[in-house]
């Protein structure tokens, strides 16, 4: 362990401390550190009021010391009652009797009095670094204080710092096993695990809250599921059937349930199995594209691995998983330019053409699979991805800029689309049919017509008002697909003169071919006073109308039926494409990635891409970071969006701080702590030096999270005080490992004390002083 200052005062006791009282008869637990005075072994337990300054110091420690401290703080504070041997009446609360000034992990000396320390988010980084540094922590932690535990993890949305802990410790797969029901899963087992790696669990396995502490582990991984590797992914989808099925059958009450918990509801969002369920994938499928923290892009991805189609992910899992929504993704050119070795000049071999995902899109809006059109189902099913795939539907059908358009067959009805090009903006398609009278009750056949594509609205009409006067006219239809599935069907009323129906097209089949099936009936009368009420024969129809053109100057033929169409209001980026272009970009606090709003000038139409390509180049004064966005429909083809580059500048090249600047205390008698703040530091240093007056000194570099970046221990080697410098060389720190980086410097001066008679009687507290610090760019 390395090397610590004391407080004398009220930290040390030399004592051998057997911690069976939390940790019970199977572990036993000496916390061994080193004076920096005598450079000697010492055993010790902090006192109650000095528990929040130990922690702060060495929470990154791999000991049961802090173990035990951790897990007493929790007990103690969260049970001030009056049958506890720590409680006083006379102190509102734990903190309010035991406190003490500590280091913030933001760098600055603050007092924990009547601060609670349990389930403070500020804590969370020193928490972070005992799980890290001591993997049995958590196994000892459940053992002692499982209610503690699992409220954090109800709590987690307020801590992904102890979430991270939690997935860096598991990362190997450390007391997973094999997941749900498995015997090496310790998590879930306890004490009746087969797992190596059980330690001293000692819970049961009775499969209740209290019992297990899988679900607690599983919170923390929906909380971040971006961040899992493979093997804690895997662990995941263990549960997931459980999880859906539960939610399914007991909704609000389910464990996963909203109410409950988000992050067991965002795994099951993203699931592959819950893609699979039609009671909810719908619901699934809205909250992946509604809350940016829950990415569609893993359901994307294990979706498509449920259906053995994770070849089909062009660009691979980790591309297809940084999309939170479907903005870029449909924001595709719809030029499909992939080549023509795949239906409509579509690829899926080496030709990608400009590296969108316009095959998805293909794929959603087309394939016929059980994979695509459950996904299109799902894509319809939502305001916001029903109008962009209509938005990328309307392009690739419309677009006159667009080379590659589907070859629509001459003499269909959706060939009108094609050939106006521009759109059906407000334009009307009638198509008629006809059938031959053959009595006073005349019933045509089916007539067989198709709805083009782009059409939302059909008015279908049966007209009499031939050269035979009528009693009156009917209609009843029926709308198919092209597998011959009912879309709909109705009839109309029975009218004089005609009879008229008016059929709104489900928003799913606008972009879509239909064929409709219409039968009418038309009662006919007399012609003038003709008391045999026959119908004219076709062939006098023919001849009237050849050759009697201005007795009937407006009547068809015979008795018709028409069907007319309203298309879609189809606007200018509909027709030719939007043009994106880059509107704003926001860069993450420690520039691990960069944000870029997307724009259309022409309707204002947004969406957002993240990288987490960036490049960086240092110098004294500055670096820069340097993002580039990953595919080119984002980045040149079709929004062209650029690289962006953002710039830190260091300052000057070098800054110098006295005790004027430093916190705590840079000047005493005896001993003391004093810190450089982190908002004092500014980014991108390559190099620190402390100057200090005292006997010994410990100064740290630690940053955000709490880790000790790097450390040095001072000592003048006897009773009397010396200039002594610190100096650290940072030049090939990562930009993370220097995130939210602060100085904290413990130092005591111990000297030969003598008498007034020049005597030697004892060693005394002397004086100390940090002298400046000193900090390059």
């Amino acid at each position: 362990m390395k090397k610590m200052v004391k407080k004398i005062i009220n930290t040390l006791l030399s004592l051998v401390v057997v911690f069976s009282a939390l940790f019970g008869s199977s572990i036993s637990a000496q916390a061994k550190e080193h004076t920096v005075y005598a450079n000697q072994n010492s055993i010790f337990i902090p006192f109650r009021s000095d528990y929040t300054n130990y922690l702060s110091k060495y929470s990154s420690t791999k000991s049961y010391a802090v173990q035990y401290v951790w897990l007493k703080l929790f007990n103690e504070e969260l049970h001030w009652t009056n049958d506890k041997p720590w409680f006083n009446p006379n102190f509102t609360s734990w903190t309010n009797k035991y406190y003490s000034d500590y280091v913030s992990p933001k760098g600055d000396v603050k007092s924990s009095k009547d601060i609670q320390i349990t389930y403070n988010p500020e804590f969370d980084a020193f928490l972070y670094q005992t799980i890290i540094n001591n993997p049995e922590f958590i196994i000892n932690w459940i053992n002692e204080q499982p209610q503690v535990f699992s409220e954090y993890t109800k709590r987690i949305h307020d801590h992904p710092i102890l979430a991270d802990g939690l997935i860096y410790l598991t990362s190997s797969g450390t007391y997973l096993g094999d997941g749900k029901d498995s015997d090496t899963n310790v998590f879930l087992m306890g004490a009746n695990s087969t797992s190596e790696e059980k330690l001293n669990a000692k819970w049961t396995a009775q499969r209740t809250a209290s019992d297990t502490h899988d679900i607690d582990i599983l919170r923390a991984f929906g909380s971040n599921y971006s961040s899992l590797n493979d093997t804690q992914k895997t662990w995941v989808k263990t549960y997931i059937e459980f999880l859906v099925d539960d939610y399914i059958q007991n909704r609000t009450n389910g464990i996963a349930s909203l109410n409950n918990s988000s992050e067991l509801y965002s795994l099951m969002a993203v699931s592959g199995y819950g893609f699979t369920r039609g009671e909810v994938n719908q619901e699934f499928f809205n909250y992946c594209i509604n809350t940016p923290e829950c990415k569609v892009g893993d359901l994307i991805a294990n979706s498509i691995e449920r259906f053995d189609k994770l070849s089909e992910l062009r660009y691979g899992v980790k591309d297809i998983c940084r999309f939170s929504d479907m903005g870029a993704i449909w924001a595709s050119d719809a030029d499909c330019d992939y080549g023509n070795d795949w239906p409509g000049g579509r690829s899926s071999g080496a030709n990608k053409g400009d590296e969108d995902y316009d095959w998805l899109c293909w794929n959603i809006c087309f394939n016929n699979d059980s994979y695509y059109s459950t996904f299109r189902n799902l894509v319809e099913g939502h305001p916001t991805t029903k109008q962009q795939m209509e938005d990328w539907l309307s392009r690739y059908y419309l677009s006159p800029n667009n080379p590659n358009h589907p070859t629509i067959p001459s003499g269909s009805s959706s060939a009108l689309i094609g050939k106006w090009g521009i759109g059906g903006c407000h334009l009307n398609l009638v198509e008629t049919g006809s059938w031959d009278c053959s009595g006073h009750t005349d019933t045509s056949g089916t007539i067989r017509a198709t709805k083009p594509i782009g059409a939302k609205t059909i008015v279908l009409t049966t007209n009499g008002n031939t050269y035979q006067y009528m009693y009156g006219s009917s209609l009843s239809y029926t709308i198919r697909n092209a597998y011959g599935q009912v879309i709909s069907s109705g009839s109309a009323p029975k009218g004089f003169w005609s009879s008229s129906a008016t059929i709104s097209v489900p928003t799913k089949y606008i972009w879509q071919e239909l064929y409709i099936e219409a039968h009418g009936t038309v009662e006919q009368g007399h012609k003038g006073h003709n008391s045999s009420g026959a119908c004219i024969s076709t062939a006098m129809a023919e001849y009237l109308h050849t050759n009697a053109p201005g007795l009937f100057p407006d009547q068809p033929k015979y008795h018709t039926m028409t069907s007319t169409y309203y298309y879609v209001d189809i606007n200018a980026c509909q027709r030719n494409g939007h043009s994106y272009k880059p509107a704003a970009y926001s860069w993450s606090p420690d520039h691990s990635h960069c944000i870029c709003t997307m724009q259309c000038p022409n309707c204002n139409n947004t969406y957002t891409v993240t990288s987490t390509n960036v490049a960086t180049q240092s110098y004294s004064d500055k670096t820069i970071y340097t993002a580039t966005f990953g595919i080119k429909s984002v980045d040149e083809s079709t929004t062209n969006s650029e690289q962006r580059s953002a710039t830190v500048y260091h300052g000057s090249g070098l800054k110098i701080f006295t005790s004027d600047d430093i916190s705590g205390a840079p000047a005493g008698i005896g001993y003391g702590s004093c810190t450089l703040a982190a908002d004092k530091i500014s980014p991108g240093p390559q190099a620190i030096s402390i100057n200090l007056v005292a006997c010994d000194a410990v100064i740290s570099l630690m940053n955000s999270k709490g880790a000790i970046v790097d450390q040095r221990n001072l000592s003048s080697g006897s009773t009397s005080v010396a200039v002594m410098d610190a100096v650290f060389d940072l030049s090939d720190r990562s930009d993370k490992d220097l995130m939210g980086l602060y100085i904290v410097i413990n130092a005591q001066t111990i000297v030969k004390n003598y008498n007034s008679s020049g005597n030697y009687i004892g060693n005394a507290f002397g004086p100390y002083r940090i002298n400046q610090i000193k900090i390059e760019y």
